[in-house]
């Protein structure tokens, strides 16, 4: 990884919030409304990340773009409509890190449907991503398995707006394996995220 934008970067880093797609696995409803503590499952997690370190959030919608921003009004938020959500994740993971702020030394990508990811873990990785001069790509790990979210230094980023399909950041993290810096945590929650009714149930019970 290299770059040379000829922008001066300084220490900040944005959120890119993957929230457009379809719920395919929760059929009828669109998951990331649903609630979740008396409030939107969307609109939690995005508050989350507003109340971190994290410097801008990026809004990536698709499937229910009008009802996903509704439910996120009042927040400061800079949202991206993502046509082409039906071809997978990775063309949201694309559309958000192009709007991310070229002033900012990386991104932080959340998946919308983990409501456990907590303050905590987003400034830990921000704070670790500093420490290590913004390089690195940063990703926590809980009982010896990695999670979500990630932090991605501006120097991947020309890779993750090239990403096609379903696979989202996955496909670089063994092109990148000698770049990845693992944060140890101690929260479950970066394993916690919501593809089916079960999943959402159990969460609301945990």
């Amino acid at each position: 990884m290299g770059y040379n934008t000829g922008i001066e970067i300084r220490k900040k880093v944005d959120a890119v919030l993957l929230a457009a797609g379809s719920s395919r696995r929760m059929p009828g409803v669109n998951k990331l409304l649903e609630n979740f503590n008396g409030q939107p499952l969307v609109r939690l997690v995005a508050e989350t990340v507003s109340l971190s370190l994290v410097e801008n959030l990026v809004v990536v919608t698709g499937y229910e773009a009008y009802k996903v921003r509704r439910a996120l009004a009042g927040l400061s938020a800079n949202f991206i409509f993502n046509s082409l959500y039906k071809d997978g994740l990775s063309s949201s993971l694309s559309a958000g890190i192009r709007a991310v702020a070229p002033n900012s030394s990386g991104a932080l990508v959340v998946l919308a449907d983990m409501p456990k990811i907590s303050v905590e873990i987003i400034n830990t990785l921000i704070r670790e991503f500093y420490r290590n001069k913004n390089q690195l790509i940063h990703r926590p790990v809980f009982d010896g398995r990695p999670g979500n979210p990630v932090l991605w230094p501006r120097s991947s980023f020309l890779e993750l707006s090239t990403l096609s399909g379903d696979e989202g950041g996955r496909v670089l993290f063994d092109k990148f394996a000698n770049f990845i810096n693992f944060v140890q945590v101690d929260e479950s929650s970066i394993h916690q995220d919501i593809d089916t009714f079960e999943d959402l149930n159990k969460l609301r019970l945990f």
